[in-house]
């Protein structure tokens, strides 16, 4: 949104807008039966992209990893390994 016009010239007290004889005051005013409808579409197709856009895979994750297991220093935790497989067999997720 491009915002123009900033100072004494181009922003109005919506008061002195409603009050001018040119402008109706039922045009601020919802009328009976109207409804807003927000179209926010074009935004969820745009994080949708940009999730599309991640790697399934971590890479810097699985080199640390990598890195690990070479030089003997990665150490599996059984009690997180076993409570996750229940949570993921709980929850069903794959």
């Amino acid at each position: 949104m491009k915002i123009s016009k900033i100072g004494t010239g181009g922003v109005y007290n919506i008061d002195q807008v409603k009050n001018k004889p040119e402008v109706k005051r039922s045009q601020y005013e919802k009328k009976a039966g109207e409804q807003v409808r927000i179209s926010v579409k074009g935004e969820i197709e745009r994080y949708k992209e940009m999730i599309r856009r991640i790697p399934e895979v971590r890479e810097e994750k699985v080199r640390q990893i990598r890195e690990a297991i070479l030089q003997g220093n990665y150490r599996i935790e059984p009690e997180k390994v076993s409570r996750r497989m229940i949570e993921d067999f709980i929850l069903g997720a794959k």
